[in-house]
This record gives C-alpha cells, structure tokens and sequence, in this order.
C-alpha cells in the first residue's frame, strides 16, 4: 500500500519510538496507538514537523499558550485537536485536559 504521506517518518508523540517500524502501521490511519508506549498518536498534515526539535517547540508553545490562557479566563482557548495531542503526548496526564472531557479528547484523536 502506498503511503500517504511519503518521505514522512512518524514518531511517538510521548516516547519518540518510530511508528513507522510498528507492525500494522499505516499513515492513513488517522491515528495510531504506539506498540512500546500506549500513547496515541494523531497522524495528520498537520502534525508534519520538520524536526523533532521543531515538534517539541510547537508542542512546548502550545502548552505555555494555554496555561496563559487558564490565567486569563478571556484568553484564547486550545482547540480540543491539539488540546488531545497534547494530552496524548504527556500520557493522557489528567492536568493536561485543559478543561476538556476524556471522552472529547479520545473523540478529537479518532
């Protein structure tokens, strides 16, 4: 089966195992659940980062976004996709719901 995304290699959001050596896996899954960790992963266009590097400053913006945002009830609120990235990359942490169900978050992850 042909990929979906070549020349993308995809990595665990939570323990950085490559998805792509996991038995199974197909980008076109939408999301897939890591093999070594349990964490889920959102397989997106999205998501396509140029670097790990690159990835974690993103993720690592998003989280200081959204605790400013908790601080300021005004604030911008995350989007329940990336809210769900993030819960999922700190392993589904419960203070990392950003004041979504775990019902919407494993929804967004679908």
């Amino acid at each position: 089966m042909a990929k979906r995304f070549p020349g993308i290699e995809w990595f665990c959001d939570n323990c950085d195992a490559s998805l792509d050596d996991q038995p199974g896996f197909d980008d076109s899954c939408g999301t897939w659940q890591c093999t070594q960790c349990g964490c889920m992963n959102t397989i997106s266009d999205d998501y396509i980062f140029e670097s790990q590097e690159d990835y974690h400053g993103w993720l690592d913006n998003q989280i200081a976004m959204q605790e400013a945002a908790e601080e300021d009830p005004y604030g911008e609120r995350l989007s329940v996709e990336d809210a769900a990235l993030i819960w999922a990359y700190s392993g589904e942490d419960e203070d990392r719901m950003f004041g979504y169900t775990e019902e919407e978050l494993r929804e967004a992850l679908q």
